[in-house]
């Protein structure tokens, strides 16, 4: 077993904020150290800073002329994106992206008083991948999502 010192993946895996960092790969990744490094995604940790988190909140109500997203959307459309960017679809495809949405507030008749765990939901947003990467494509996700 490999202690995180002698890992040969580089750490932490950076997101690139804008698409000028995505294309000149100034944080020092590439799309094919992604690729090689794919298979072991599902086990990295990410660490997003309070500042940029900030930064993404106010890129996306900047463009859509809000002030209503929070920062696990803001984080959660980033990470979506990417995730998508980097599994390099056609342009026409199209993405599903599940969504849980917690519904117990919203229920008529309200919830008994002694309910006891979450009462949920699980909705898809679908886009075509050029959409989503286009700019602009971070705020209509997070409006798709508004919209379920």
């Amino acid at each position: 077993m490999l202690s995180l010192t002698e890992s040969p993946f580089q750490r932490p895996i950076r997101f690139p904020f804008t698409l000028e960092q995505q294309k000149d790969h100034s944080d020092g990744l590439s799309f094919s150290s992604l690729n090689e490094e794919k298979h072991c995604l599902s086990n990295r940790l990410f660490h997003f800073t309070k500042e940029k988190i900030l930064q993404l909140k106010s890129k996306i109500n900047e463009e859509i002329g809000t002030t209503k997203i929070s920062s696990l959307q803001a984080l959660l459309t980033h990470i979506w994106s990417y995730v998508i960017c980097f599994k390099q679809f056609d342009p026409q495809d199209e993405v599903f992206n599940r969504v849980m949405i917690g519904v117990g507030p919203r229920l008529v008749p309200p919830l008994p008083e002694y309910y006891f765990g979450n009462a949920i939901v699980s909705c898809m947003v679908k886009m075509k991948v050029g959409e989503l990467l286009e700019e602009g494509g971070l705020s209509r996700h997070f409006l798709e999502i508004k919209a379920i």
